[in-house]
């Protein structure tokens, strides 16, 4: 049921946001299933054509992006990510601070 909105207010956030747990953002934003994913894209009223959410697979280590287009279809996104280790993971954060 995506949806377009042309239209659609916005709220600029204030710069001084900082997480206070690790979790999404956004609620909808990260599905532990392509099922779950699936469904949210096709049924749900806050679905969004252009909006991106990630597919975590635990047992394979893996995140897949996402697009929602027309009519509910998941379109892969433009990357993956898979397992990397913590010197890696600490490196790219390092790369995007600086």
């Amino acid at each position: 049921m995506s949806t377009i909105n042309k239209n659609a207010p916005f709220m600029e956030l204030p710069l001084g946001i900082s997480r206070q747990v690790g979790a999404p953002i956004e609620r909808f934003e990260v599905f532990y299933s392509l099922e779950e994913a699936q469904n949210y894209a096709k049924t749900s009223p806050l679905a969004y054509v252009g909006q991106t959410i990630k597919v975590v697979l635990e047992n394979e280590k893996t995140v897949t992006l996402y697009n929602i287009g027309f009519d509910g279809v998941l379109e892969k996104g433009s990357g993956e990510i898979s397992t990397l280790t913590e010197t890696e993971a600490q490196g790219i954060i390092d790369k995007y601070l600086k």
